[in-house]
């Protein structure tokens, strides 16, 4: 059994429900990225200029909020489940999870399938924006420049 602190509180240990927590973050961050870039780099292109081959900064930015919300929303099911299992308190009469799979079939049955999109549409607002100016960021240069400034 190993044990590691995590920052800003709490452990992840092998064999316990937060060690599947750790698993639902993973399996959320892959699907995300999944769906996001190639979705971004679709739209993205949508938008090119003939002329520059590059699409414009707004059009940029539009297609990083857009896809950003829908591979936001597309993942809620599997960050539900995370948040669940982090927040989880053991006390006396209160459920607990064995994992991922436990949770999901507990949370089915007791809340049922609107459960897991709660929490979708704020998760498409905060994530829409952050990769907007992610994206308006990359286009502009400013991470080239910073990039430089390590070399």
């Amino acid at each position: 059994m190993w044990s590691w602190n995590v920052p800003g509180g709490g452990y992840l240990s092998h064999g316990n429900a937060q060690d599947s927590a750790a698993g639902c973050w993973a399996l959320g961050d892959i699907p995300f990225s999944v769906i996001y870039f190639p979705l971004f780099a679709n739209l993205n292109h949508l938008g090119l200029n003939e002329l520059t081959g590059k699409a414009s900064f707004a059009h940029s930015f539009v297609s990083g909020c857009a896809a950003g919300s829908v591979a936001a929303i597309a993942v809620t099911p599997l960050d539900v489940l995370k948040t669940r299992i982090q927040t989880l308190k053991k006390g006396l009469g209160e459920d607990s999870y064995s994992g991922i799979t436990d949770c999901a079939r507990k949370l089915w049955i007791q809340e049922g399938p609107s459960a897991f999109v709660k929490g979708a549409g704020c998760r498409a607002l905060v994530i829409a924006p952050l990769f907007g100016i992610a994206q308006g960021v990359y286009f502009i240069g400013i991470g080239e420049r910073i990039l430089k400034c390590f070399e």
